[in-house]
């Protein structure tokens, strides 16, 4: 159902578009520029440049409403159509096109006569027609832009109300979420790796535990990273792995996303210390989390002694940590304890060496699984309990 003041905008060949009124003389402004859009779609060039009467009224009504935040969105959202009708027809690149191309002249604008629009609506649907289009890093670059913008001018909002806020921390659940659809994959895709870390450790640990009390109170830069690596590792697992061999590139690919997750590992556990003691190396801070684990046969000290050897490569080790019967000075080590011991190895290694690690390749769901199981540890212990 339309709202009251929708107004749609129709061609003699049966294309439509509708748009909130925003004042008699834009609308039509607006109505023009669409009508001319539908009435041959195919041939329109306005993904690459914006009619001249359409950008010269457009100034002159941006002027009439200087740090008017909700206007200046309402105005912006209002010239989306054209991406929508790209979007719905499923011709992305044309879809990205027109918004950095109208994105474009908006900061143009700003500079010219210095003040700030709010852009945070064409960032948001440039943000989810990237991911759609399989360019995660845009994606991700453009929903922050988005989340920042949302944080500017006098109608500020709190961050957990921003709809890239709400996308970034894997909640589709809110209406004004548009792009929760693309969550739906990835948000099953962590709940299967939280079940199997909660076979394998032992807990509860849920999806809404995990958004409730460390995606919505970590730190931005923390929730960012999370949520990025994770659309690239269902990415992966779920489209990429049927065109990635076992070949060096791939190898050192997965090993790039490991490195990720176990950044943000280490920045989750030294953002809950005190800040004397968040500026040692992943070491102390797995240390840390073991304490915190009640680890009987493991602490700091012992982490640095498992190592490869003259005995043992690397690759060895972390094959035979990756076994039910692995032994540490005679005493078979718990998942939990094992996950912590083979995500200190592989952030060790990959810090330290460019090099292809062929047991990343031959080994990558039962590596990802143990670096996850860490990271979820972390959650459970270090970020539960602060309100438990």
């Amino acid at each position: 159902m339309e709202s009251p003041n929708a107004i749609i905008v129709k061609s003699s060949n049966g294309k439509s578009i509708t748009f909130r009124s925003i004042s008699s003389n834009i609308d039509k402004v607006i109505i023009t520029l669409y009508r001319e859009f539908l009435d041959d779609p195919d041939k329109s060039q306005v993904f690459r440049q914006l009619p001249n009467d359409f950008q010269i009224n457009i100034e002159k009504y941006l002027l009439t409403i200087p740090n008017e935040s909700k206007a200046q969105e309402k105005l912006l959202t209002g010239l989306t159509g054209i991406w929508k009708h790209y979007f719905l027809h499923e011709q992305y690149v044309k879809a990205i096109q027109y918004l950095e191309t109208l994105l474009n002249r908006i900061i143009y604008w700003e500079y010219k006569y210095n003040y700030h629009i709010n852009k945070s609506c064409i960032y948001y649907f440039l943000g989810g027609t990237y991911i759609l289009n399989g360019n995660y890093s845009q994606g991700f670059l453009h929903f922050h832009s988005s989340y920042e913008e949302d944080k500017l001018g006098q109608n500020a909002v709190s961050r957990t109300n921003t709809p890239a806020f709400l996308f970034v921390t894997l909640d589709s659940s809110v209406n004004n979420q548009y792009w929760g659809h693309l969550l739906w994959g990835v948000t099953h895709f962590l709940k299967q790796k939280i079940e199997n870390y909660n076979k394998l450790i032992g807990s509860n640990l849920s999806v809404e535990e995990l958004r409730r009390d460390f995606l919505q109170k970590a730190d931005l830069d923390i929730i960012f990273q999370f949520s990025f690596t994770f659309f690239r590792l269902f990415a992966l697992e779920v489209y990429d792995k049927r065109y990635i061999n076992d070949s060096m590139f791939s190898s050192q690919y997965r090993g790039s996303l490991l490195f990720s997750l176990l950044l943000i590992i280490e920045n989750a556990i030294k953002s809950t210390r005190e800040k004397s003691a968040s500026t040692g190396a992943f070491t102390n801070q797995a240390g840390y989390l073991l304490r915190n684990i009640y680890s009987p046969h493991l602490n700091e000290n012992d982490l640095s002694k498992i190592n490869p050897s003259e005995g043992i490569s690397f690759s060895e080790l972390i094959n035979s940590l990756l076994q039910e019967d692995y032994k540490y000075e005679g005493i078979c080590l718990h998942t939990r304890e094992k996950s912590v011991v083979i995500s200190r190895l592989i952030r060790n290694k990959i810090a330290h060496s460019s090099e292809a690690l062929p047991i990343i390749g031959d080994c990558f769901t039962d590596i990802l699984q143990s670096i996850l199981n860490m990271l979820f540890l972390v959650v459970d212990n270090l970020y539960l309990q602060i309100d438990g």
